[in-house]
């Protein structure tokens, strides 16, 4: 093993772990790290905090603890590794085990021998295919590069407006960046919800939050050209013909594993699209290993393969990697879980595990429940002010909503005993609170109106559709099933029961509501019963009034 060599592509998080680990366990090694942008060991996590300006020195996402920034030199005296920066890996020639490489800068080409070889080559953003991606203005968060451009034009464009294409991670991790920086965002999202990898109830939450703080959120429409001017954006058209100005926008559809070199090499790439890998971290080339987002993983929950492209992982997968390449396969990464967090504004938004959809994709029996906990992040890992029930129920932190699967119906007996919907709350403060956020503009012209959704099932998927400035329509346009037809508001011993019991007692309506905490009884039916109400009370205080 004194001559052993290893030569590692990718210099971000996977590729450094990798070669450290690698020259810590065999110091006879010789380790050479090529890396094609002029950095090494960024924190890719912190680019949006230096957009936003929060990280105000770019050398911080550069450098270790103590300060030294992780540069060639550090690599050579701290770790014993030669790091090639501005070097570009262009091919493999898994025969004579060499590696060609090219100079992005000088222009200078070269060979590199391997005797193991780890392939970090990471993942690249996905930019669709439409008219006017490559005008000035126009850009992703994928690197340094981009987050420098990125805060550049956050810097001159105080004021000016935003179109984020995208909901995912780091599209709301742009979204947060843009807007602290003082710009004026839009989101756009094809899929029904951003922040894909929640439950629909607890992106709403996500979602609300962001509007509260400023940002437009559109979801379910896509983007179908970038609209320019003298070479610079100026604007982006949707698919239903919507056109929205905008000074910058940002792609951040998502990312797919960055596997040019490893199919020219002739290596398996799975049918995610990622290098397939063994638990070894190995290819189908036993002296090639792979690791970061360029893999893909084993899902520990289904046993089936997944992209996992985050930080952490790749770090483990670097480390396993490393170790295997300079000593053998003695470590092993048995997979993941697919747990993953984001901090929007101020929220943190996580998940572990197989959300609902895709537990149902995966041919699971699914039951969903929506726990609350008191002073206590306890939604999915999503934070939400304190909460308690002020009527005549108080959930405690051991105490859990009751569980019910999707499609079963709730008992004849109803909960408690008091009727199929519950007992009526005559005289009794109000339990659920009602939280007036910002709503989008103008009200659809769908037919029947979105409110008979509301008030059976899913209240919190219409209370998007609802602005601030209307009022409730009319019952007989409500076509509402359990509250009759006529055009008179029901009043509490009616309509409210059946409403209340059905709806803001489920677990989705009273999650989506949840950040909002009552302080006072809330107000009679005309006043303040409809979300769409004109006027509202500042902070969800309600004025005092007696259920009619």
């Amino acid at each position: 093993m004194a001559d052993l060599r290893i030569v590692v592509i990718g210099g971000t998080a996977a590729g450094p772990k990798a070669a450290a680990r690698a020259k810590r366990l065999n110091g006879q090694a010789q380790v050479t790290l090529l890396q094609k942008a002029p950095e090494l060991s960024m924190a890719s996590c912190g680019y949006p905090y230096y957009v936003s300006g929060e990280v105000t020195e770019r050398a911080k996402l550069l450098s270790t603890g103590a300060g030294v920034i992780r540069d060639p030199a550090f690599f050579a005296g701290a770790k014993g590794v030669t790091a090639m920066v501005n070097t570009e890996a262009t091919a493999i020639d898994r025969d004579a085990r060499t590696v060609s490489w090219k100079n992005v800068v000088t222009g200078e080409t070269g060979h590199v021998p391997y005797d193991k070889l780890i392939l970090t080559t990471g993942a690249k953003p996905k930019v669709p295919p439409i008219p006017g991606r490559e005008l000035t203005g126009v850009t992703t968060l994928a690197s340094l590069a981009d987050a420098d451009t990125l805060r550049g034009m956050a810097e001159a464009g105080k004021g000016k407006k935003a179109v984020i294409i995208g909901g995912g991670l780091i599209g709301m991790e742009s979204c947060e960046a843009l807007v602290t920086a003082g710009l004026e965002v839009t989101v756009v999202e094809a899929l029904p919800q951003i922040l894909g990898f929640l439950d629909p109830e607890l992106a709403l939450l996500v979602e609300n939050h962001a509007t509260s703080k400023g940002a437009t959120i559109l979801t379910g429409v896509g983007l179908t050209e970038i609209l320019g001017t003298n070479g610079a954006v100026s604007g982006v058209r949707l698919a239903d013909g919507r056109e929205l100005p905008c000074d910058v926008c940002v792609m951040a559809i998502g990312f797919a594993p960055e596997t040019t070199l490893a199919k020219a090499a002739g290596l398996t790439i799975g049918a995610t699209g990622g290098i397939l890998t063994d638990e070894h971290m190995r290819t189908s080339d036993p002296d090639i290993y792979a690791a970061g987002d360029c893999v893909e993983v084993k899902n520990r929950l289904t046993g089936g393969k997944m992209l996992a492209p985050y930080g952490d992982l790749a770090n483990l997968e670097g480390r396993v990697a490393g170790e295997n390449a300079a000593t053998g396969d003695v470590a092993t990464f048995p997979g993941t879980i697919g747990t993953g967090i984001c901090k929007v504004f101020d929220f943190a938004a996580g998940s572990t595990g197989l959300t609902e959809t895709r537990a149902q994709k995966a041919g699971r029996k699914v039951v969903a429940a929506v726990v609350r906990r008191t002073g206590t992040a306890g939604i999915h890992g999503i934070e939400v002010p304190d909460f308690q029930d002020r009527g005549r129920r108080r959930y405690r932190p051991h105490r859990r909503l009751p569980v019910r699967r999707r499609g079963q119906r709730q008992p004849a007996g109803g909960r408690n005993g008091h009727g199929r919907h519950g007992r009526a709350d005559r005289g009794t403060t109000w339990p659920w609170p009602i939280c007036p956020m910002p709503r989008p503009s103008p009200w659809p012209s769908t037919t029947p109106s979105p409110w008979p959704t509301f008030c059976r099932t899913r209240c919190a998927a219409c209370m998007r559709a609802c602005p601030p400035s209307k009022s409730r329509p009319p019952w007989t346009q409500a076509r509402n099933p359990i509250c009759s037809t006529s055009a008179v508001p029901r009043n509490m011993n009616g309509c409210a029961s059946a409403w209340a019991k059905r709806s803001f007692r489920s677990a989705s309506c009273a999650s989506a509501w949840a950040s909002c905490r009552p302080t006072r009884p809330r107000p009679s039916w005309p006043i303040a019963w409809s979300p769409c109400a004109a006027t509202r009370p500042p902070a969800c205080s309600w004025p005092m009034a007696t259920p009619t």
